[in-house]
């Protein structure tokens, strides 16, 4: 039997702004990575479905600050809120944003 995550990817304003405004690039790039992470989960009988993109192009929709600790706080706030909206398993932030940590992510469960 074949699982499936529902995943919320949000592309936030500094990565448009990135992708000089290039909204198709952006969801381009974002569909090749969902498809890379299908070929990935296949033998584990998972399926990763893109339910939801947002490319905030008219500013951030949350506060992202050079503290990725914060922005993650601030991420998972927005995320309980579209959870009213949309039902999902998983949601990920992609920015732009050069945090003063030296990391590449952080996650919390």
């Amino acid at each position: 039997e074949q699982r499936c995550i529902e995943l919320v990817i949000v592309a936030d304003h500094r990565m448009f702004t990135k992708y000089e405004g290039d909204e198709t690039e952006i969801s381009s790039r974002i569909y090749e990575t969902v498809n890379a992470l299908n070929v990935i989960f296949r033998l584990l009988r998972i399926h990763v479905a893109l339910i939801g993109l947002e490319i905030w192009d008219r500013g951030d929709l949350m506060s992202v600050t050079l503290s990725a600790d914060d922005t993650l706080e601030s991420f998972g706030e927005w995320r309980r809120h579209f959870l009213k909206r949309k039902k999902h398993d998983n949601a990920q932030l992609l920015t732009g944003m050069i945090f003063n940590e030296n990391i590449e992510g952080r996650a919390y469960k």
